[in-house]
């Protein structure tokens, strides 16, 4: 069971979700458009959890929270509709959640919300039903089977993709691929089995039992359950079960599960494991000890309690609606915890009702406890303290607390949940502060700040959050594989330190670090100070006279003094997400500054001071909110405001046509009205970037006169689904521009789309000002067509043709065109005249066979990319096309033998030489597949010891196939052009291919061969490859490199390299043989 509630109130947004599962009761909350926070709470039985369930959603309706449906209804098993497995990769990017794709015409299953099974899902058959050829199911929203979700198919099986969440009472699964973007929670079992298909989830995944059979689990949340074993499941930090907790009957001997029997126990409702490891009564603990009470309370009603005192000015304790209070005229102090229960036994005391709803405890005074101040998880009873308060550990929950004083505690203060709050307005003397989207204002002081909530600096600029955990604590702050706050504070109790040894506070460090430097300013130059968790400009920076760069990134500083004056050698500041509004005018005074990055700081406005800076050249105000410019710069060069606007639509601000020397001006993701003539002015313009900038925009003035500009981009997506599309028509405005060598005009394809009634009307909203466009859009949405599945739907958008592209010849100084995902059927004469054409990227069009043959034949100078083209239901009736049909299914048949650790790259090897044989034989002319060809057999061949029989093979047969991946290695980087546009879609994939055949070529030279000739050749291989590595998942390639120069002789390279990329990348464990080494160790002491 499952529902869903939602909170906007105007100054509140965000989400609650519960669900119940047998003894089980787990809860998901946090602000809307987040994942969120998950809670999970056992029970003895399920009645007491159902009871429970119901009083949780009782509380949260009675303050506001109202139960959401998507769509305001719930599918049922027949509301479906089928769309294609292209479709379903273009809406859905279904190619990046699964990966056993066909693309040979199947189709998908669609449910366009929340959909329910009030029985087992029994995937093949209800595929199979549909008399049509289903290869899977996707759920658009959350599913619900109240049974067993079952996939029979061991081989392959149906795949399922669902972007919400799951619930189900347990999974049954084989070869099918299912991804889970939100969270699992099944009432009793995941079982997967057989090494074909996955199962991934991205959110929390909880079960009673989880058993991995051989089989393939991927939890990226926490996990909660008994796994069984570990083979084939990747989760953080769990904790894995051997096979000896499953019932005996199911184990058939004592390393093998029964995997018929477990299938027919899971499909029967029954459990897998044994009766203890099923939740169960949990044995009591011992009382704790009662707490008492220095003095009694007076009891008062909230009349007589605001008779004696003012609550209004102490918000929100004087907004809130408290009946009754607990009131201590002179302070109090308390021996032992101070909590619900205690205030509780106060009023039986006093023969009042043992009711704590609306109670308020209003200590006038100090309070001391002599435990910790607990006083639950309900939103009252709240807590007003006029004096100080002095305590063990302070827990914030849902209720209100206020405290007027300061605050001592020993260990930890808590803030947990979004929904009540703390206040303290002195200082809080506190160790640790730990907070998980809850409203704390306090001033700590000497705090180590946590957030368990997210990795965002909410209420604090944190030393530590969610990102961090892993690294910093120690094991036993997690259970379940999840941080978990009780465990933190007990181990602060028990005088054991909840981080790991050596681990200091960032910004503690960094304050350190800078009075250490502090001695020597005249050596700093450079100062990379970025998410130090600095709540202040650290002042000691501003002796640092010689100091050129410093970056300050993701510091919560909010202002820059003055005194960054003094700062005169400075040539580069970035202060990104630093929370500033304004900045100094004394910025301006540096005459060295070149680049300044003052993104992602929401609120920002620049003064007009800054118009009189000589030296600026480059500004980046991406992310700010009005584009944070109030005067233009005429010396700047180069201006980012990408992103600098919400969806509603604004007018081209004016600073920016102020800013006459530009040269590169980025305005990607804006919602503007209009493109002005007077942007000619800027007449020094060489690069306009406008992706998905146009939707409102009606026409392009004449931009002919900006006669240095060389670069546009201009994609045709909108920035917002409540903006309209951009039109095609305005591209020829582009065309006008003779002097443009760049052109990217992409995603400018038909959108077919019925728009319901309130995604209408934020459009219509949007478009208020241009009536004529609105009208545009209702006469498209009235124009229908078939979607490929029977369903007459809108336009959003009719298709981009040729004829969009007339006047396009024009751009005689064209090298590089992108027209990729247009869904293009054919190009305009003119463009093959384009004399000076070098790169043309199609991919995503819809060009036949042999189309895209012709366009090759007549284009043969120019690097095409004529990928992923799709034609439904294409007839090949040439030789030429059936030829180069039969070389991409050969090497769609090799990659599918080794690709996804299918474990066969030498039959995958046959099969791409096979295809080599085309080539060689002149049947097949493809530049690109000739080098796709050698790309991937290089990358067989260096994968060979993944092959189930490479330990068959003799050392003669292996050193053959080392030496033919040089030579095939060899050859492919051959046919890589060497001046390669890196930017351009077939530049990515060449950039790729040296990467990985260089990296290969290179290793199996080293493996080789001993003397030092190679090893040069090695190194200059090694290095093309390192030239473009882009991020971490390619430090593969160091490690080659670095093996190459020790086996050179060349340590200190090795080693500075080495050092390099383990700060870098600090969990890259593939060179801890050479990191471990005694050699390396004692030079690292040098340094």
């Amino acid at each position: 069971m499952l529902q869903y509630f939602e909170l906007q109130d105007g100054t509140s947004s965000k989400f609650w979700q519960i669900s119940l599962t047998a003894h089980t009761i787990a809860t998901r909350y946090g602000k809307i458009g987040t994942h969120g926070k998950t809670t999970t709470k056992d029970f003895d039985d399920p009645a007491k959890a159902r009871q429970e369930y119901d009083k949780l959603v009782k509380e949260k309706t009675g303050k506001g929270y109202k139960k959401i449906v998507k769509d305001s209804k719930a599918l049922a098993p027949g509301d479906f509709h089928i769309i294609s497995e292209k479709e379903a990769v273009a809406r859905f990017q279904l190619d990046q959640y699964i990966n056993g794709l066909y693309d040979d015409g199947g189709k998908y299953m669609v449910y366009e919300g929340d959909v329910t099974f009030d029985s087992m899902l029994d995937t093949y058959k209800f595929c199979i039903a549909a008399k049509d050829d289903i290869y899977g199911i996707i759920v658009d929203g959350n599913l619900t089977v109240n049974g067993v979700l079952f996939q029979p198919d061991i081989d392959n099986g149906e795949h399922l993709l669902v972007t919400g969440n799951v619930q189900v009472k347990s999974i049954n699964k084989g070869g099918g691929e299912f991804y889970i973007k939100g969270d699992l929670v099944a009432e009793q079992t995941i079982y997967g089995y057989y090494n074909h298909g996955q199962l991934t989830v991205e959110g929390r995944t909880q079960a009673m039992a989880i058993f991995a059979d051989d089989h393939s689990f991927t939890f990226k949340g926490g996990v909660s359950g008994t796994i069984v074993g570990d083979y084939g499941i990747e989760a953080p930090n769990a904790e894995y079960s051997d096979i000896t907790v499953l019932r005996p009957e199911l184990v058939r001997e004592k390393e093998y599960a029964d995997s018929d029997k477990i299938g027919k126990y899971i499909n029967k409702g029954q459990h897998i494991i044994r009766d203890e490891f099923l939740p169960g009564f949990k044995a009591s603990a011992s009382a704790p000890k009662k707490a008492v009470a220095s003095v009694q309370p007076e009891i008062l009603t909230a009349e007589e309690a605001k008779a004696k005192f003012d609550f209004s000015g102490y918000d929100p304790i004087g907004v809130i609606d408290f009946n009754l209070v607990l009131y201590f005229e002179k302070g109090l102090t308390i021996d032992g915890d101070l909590t619900a229960d205690l205030a509780r036994q106060m009023l039986e005391d006093q023969e009042e009702p043992a009711e704590i709803a609306d109670l308020l405890v209003f200590v006038n005074g100090n309070l001391t406890v002599k435990g910790d101040i607990s006083l639950g998880e309900e939103s009252f009873p709240c807590l007003f303290v006029r004096g100080d308060v002095k305590c063990d550990v302070l827990y914030s929950g849902s209720e209100f607390i206020h405290i007027t004083g300061n605050a001592d505690i020993k260990f930890a203060l808590d803030g947990n949940y979004n929904d009540g709050a703390i206040t303290i307005e002195g200082i809080t003397s506190v160790p640790y502060v730990l907070n998980s989207d809850h409203d704390t204002n306090i001033t700590p002081k000497g705090a180590v700040l946590i957030n368990y909530f997210g990795d965002s600096d909410d209420f604090f600029t944190y030393d530590y959050t969610e990102k961090d955990f892993e690294e910093v604590m120690v094991a036993g702050v997690f259970k379940n594989n999840e941080f978990d706050r009780h465990a933190f504070i007990d181990l602060l109790k028990a005088k054991k330190s909840p981080l790991k040894k050596g681990i200091q506070a960032g910004r503690l460090i960094v304050m350190e670090e800078l009075e250490r430097l502090k001695a020597k300013p005249e050596t700093i130059q450079v100062l990379d100070l970025s998410k130090k968790s600095l709540s202040r400009f650290p002042a000691v920076l501003t002796t640092f006279s010689a100091l050129k760069k410093l970056v300050l990134n993701g510091n919560e500083i909010r202002e820059i003094p003055a005194e960054i004056a003094g700062l005169e050698q400075l040539e580069e500041l970035y202060l990104s997400s630093c929370g500033l509004e304004t900045l100094p005018v004394e910025l301006t005074q540096l005459k060295h500054l070149r680049v300044l990055d003052v993104s992602k700081n929401t609120n920002l406005s620049i003064p007009t001071d800054f118009s009189q800076s000589t030296s600026l050249r480059v500004l980046d105000v991406s992310k700010c909110i009005g584009f944070g410019l109030t005067a233009g710069i005429p010396a700047l060069e180069e201006l980012h405001c990408d992103k600098c606007t919400d969806v509603s639509p604004v007018d081209f601000p004016d600073a920016i046509l102020g800013c006459t020397g530009l040269k590169r001006l980025y305005m990607n993701q804006n919602s503007i009205r209009q493109i002005p003539a007077a942007l000619t002015t800027l007449k020094q313009l060489e690069e306009l970037y406008l992706d998905s900038a146009l939707s409102y925009i009606n026409e392009l003035p004449d931009l002919s006169g900006l006669t240095k500009l060389r670069i546009i981009h201009a994609s045709g997506i909108y920035n917002d689904a409540s903006s309209p599309l951009v039109k095609q028509e305005l591209l020829k405005g582009f065309f006008k521009i003779t002097s443009l060598e760049e052109l990217k005009i992409d995603l400018y394809r038909r959108w077919l789309q019925d728009l319901d009634k309130d995604a209408f009307e934020d459009i219509a909203k949007n478009l208020a000002h241009d009536p004529v466009r609105l009208q545009e859009i209702k006469d498209l949405q009235a124009s229908k067509t078939d979607f490929g599945d029977g369903r007459m739907v809108g336009h959003l958008r009719k298709p981009f043709t040729a004829a969009h592209l007339e006047g396009i010849g024009a751009l005689q100084q064209l090298h590089i065109l992108n027209l990729n995902d247009n869904m293009l059927s054919e190009l305009p004469e003119e463009l093959y005249g384009l004399p000076k054409l070098r790169s043309l990227s199609l991919k995503g069009n819809s060009f036949t066979i042999d189309d895209r043959l012709k366009i090759a034949e007549r284009l043969p100078d120019v690097d095409l990319d004529l990928r992923e083209n799709w034609v439904p239901n294409e007839v090949i009736d040439t030789p030429a096309a059936r030829l180069w049909k039969e070389v991409a299914d050969l090497i769609e048949a090799g990659n599918e033998l080794w690709f996804n650790y299918a474990g066969e790259p030498l039959n995958a090897i046959k099969k791409y030489n096979e295809a080599l044989e085309y080539f060689n034989t002149g049947k097949v002319k493809d530049k690109y597949l000739f080098l796709y060809l050698h790309y991937v057999k290089t990358n067989a061949y260096s994968n060979l010891a993944s092959d189930d029989y490479y330990d068959d093979m003799s050392e003669e047969d292996k050193r053959k196939g080392r030496l033919t991946c040089i030579e095939t290695g060899l050859k492919g980087l051959s046919l890589i052009p060497e001046d390669l546009l890196p930017d351009t879609s077939m530049g990515k994939f060449y950039k790729e291919a040296i990467r990985i055949m260089g990296n290969a070529v290179a290793w199996e030279m080293h493996e080789t061969y001993e003397d030092a000739a190679k090893m040069e050749e090695a190194l200059v291989l090694i290095n093309q490859a390192a030239a473009w590595v882009e991020d971490k998942s390619e430090y593969f390639i160091y490690d080659s490199k670095i093996r190459i120069l020790l086996r050179l002789g060349r340590k200190e390279e090795a080693w500075q390299l080495l050092k390099k990329t383990l700060e870098e990348n600090k969990s890259y464990t593939d060179l801890k043989d050479i990191e471990d080494s005694k050699e390396y160790k004692q030079w690292l002491k040098k340094q």
